[in-house]
């Protein structure tokens, strides 16, 4: 074979293969153009992109891959071609998702609707206990059109539940200490004390009433119905007297089951020495049941 012959085949070589890589050029171009598109549209679909996850890599190595086409388009073409498998696959697990996902808010929103339905049937009294269940339910219904596993759906539920169980037992407690207030106000009233207007502080009732004889009594009534008492100016066992007295009307009239947890005598100078039943300066327990 001549020179000219060599020459001639080896420029032909050349010239295929520059063809062959200006072809493969053209088909990254196409093929990253075609991912870029595709990721486009999953990421303009509301409903998939909660299940869209790496997808920010998949964008990554695609246009690293078409910076790469001009250099190494064989190269580039191999990672082009595995990154539209991975966007496919991506595809394919979102909708299944989705699909699966669906199913799953049919069944978180029934069990939202019905629970919200029982929260708004419960009536309350307090109006700090309605306030607190009207968030609670606000809590509710903003979490049922919110995208979460099921799993985590169900640990809201019961925290819903709960929560809302210990709002309506604080409404009976209050509505107990609120009745137990109006007993203890109509009782002291008819037994002669000017009965002050009830005041709340720090969650606590606190209730004066005096006698025009100078003897008095502070009351202290909790969100738990506990009565913390203190009795003034009185002689002797005067005050134990005037306790048993109110207890008893409390128990009879106002059906209010009492229990004297502790009574201590804090004028024990004012009470003689000796006495049996109730020994000087010191504490004395007792209970009515």
């Amino acid at each position: 074979m001549s020179s000219y012959g060599i020459l001639q085949a080896q420029l032909i070589a050349q010239q295929k293969e520059a063809e062959r890589r200006r072809r493969v050029q053209q088909q990254c171009m196409a093929l990253a153009q075609a991912v870029e598109q595709k990721i486009q549209v999953l990421l303009s679909d509301p409903g998939l992109t909660t299940f869209l996850g790496g997808i920010s890599a998949l964008q990554e190595q695609a246009a690293s891959a078409r910076s790469l086409a001009a250099a190494k388009p064989d190269d580039a073409l191999k990672q082009l071609q595995v990154v539209a498998g991975s966007v496919q696959e991506l595809v394919t697990s979102a909708h299944s998702k989705r699909e699966c996902w669906s199913e799953e808010r049919e069944q978180i929103h029934r069990q939202a609707s019905l629970l919200l339905d029982r929260l708004r049937s419960i009536t309350l009294e307090s109006p700090a206990c309605r306030k607190k269940m009207e968030e609670l339910v606000h809590h509710l219904e903003q979490a049922s059109t919110t995208a979460m596993k099921s799993s985590d759906f169900h640990s809201l539920i019961q925290d819903v539940e709960e929560t809302a169980q210990a709002i309506a037992s604080l409404d009976e407690q209050e509505s107990v200490r609120k009745l137990t207030v109006r007993h203890i106000v109509d009782l002291l009233s008819t037994r002669g004390f000017v009965v002050g207007q009830p005041k709340i502080r720090d969650d606590i009732v606190h209730l004066q009433a005096k006698m025009p004889s100078g003897k008095g009594v502070l009351l202290q009534i909790f969100s738990d119905a506990k009565i913390h008492f203190d009795f003034e100016n009185y002689e002797g066992t005067a005050c134990k007297d005037e306790l048993d007295a109110i207890l008893t009307k409390l128990e009879t009239e106002g059906q209010i089951e009492t229990c004297v947890e502790q009574f201590v005598w804090h004028n024990p100078d004012k009470i003689k020495k000796g006495s049996k039943d109730l020994p000087y300066g010191q504490t004395q327990k007792r209970y009515m049941m």
